[in-house]
């Protein structure tokens, strides 16, 4: 496998590379909504070879930023403002269902709860931090807290249906040229929907979740 050096320290694979730059450039808008990818020219301009970007864009193909198009290549994902209203209002409904038995799950296993504290912790720690890279540890951060609330319900068909969605790499995307505003309301949002996990209050955290998600909303609509 081709990997390259970084800091002097660490051989990367190309591919991981390959693929972090390229969702760099696409959530940033340096390649735009509809836009097609040429394979040849990506190699060309980050340096590696053709198959560590096959593999990089079949990943994000798999993840929703970019679409295949049959004998014609690939594209960066077309967004829709309607299609996000209605992913979010999908994951807002599989939540506002899942924070009962999360809160039972809870009480019964305290290391559960536990794995929400440490999230809420690491992500106190880099919120000061504007870089990309931090940026991508908040994605994640974020992606694991609600993924908690959801993984604690014990329900597998709607873990299936909440990952299908991909929302959380859309309002990613959504939100990388607005990360400096959106990045601090979005703990201040997780840890009002965990103080109310701690004090065992289902009705406070559902309407904790229920303010955040309509707060993503908001906010993408004075994007379009």
């Amino acid at each position: 496998m081709e990997s390259a050096n970084t800091n002097g320290l660490t051989k990367v694979p190309l591919v991981e590379v390959a693929y972090g730059k390229l969702k760099e450039d696409i959530c940033l808008g340096r390649y735009v909504s509809g836009q097609r990818l040429i394979i040849r020219d990506l190699s060309e301009s980050l340096g590696v070879s053709q198959t560590p970007i096959k593999e990089a864009l079949n990943r994000l193909v798999s993840e929703g930023l970019i679409e295949a198009l049959p004998g014609r290549g690939m594209q960066v994902r077309r967004f829709n403002k309607e299609d996000i209203d209605e992913i979010l209002e999908v994951r807002l409904m599989c939540e506002l269902y899942c924070i009962k038995r999360t809160l039972a799950s809870v009480r019964e296993n305290p290391l559960l709860m536990q794995k929400f504290t440490d999230n809420i912790m690491a992500h106190e720690q880099i919120i000061d931090i504007m870089s990309f890279h931090d940026y991508n540890r908040h994605h994640e951060l974020d992606e694991e807290f609600h993924m908690l609330i959801i993984h604690s319900s014990r329900n597998k068909r709607i873990l299936q249906l909440y990952t299908d969605q991909k929302s959380h790499l859309y309002t990613f995307y959504m939100y990388a040229r607005e990360r400096s505003r959106r990045y601090r309301e979005s703990i201040q949002e997780h840890k009002m929907i965990y103080e109310a996990m701690l004090e065992g209050n289902e009705a406070k955290a559902a309407e904790a979740i229920e303010k955040h998600m309509l707060n993503i909303k908001m906010d993408i609509k004075t994007l379009y």
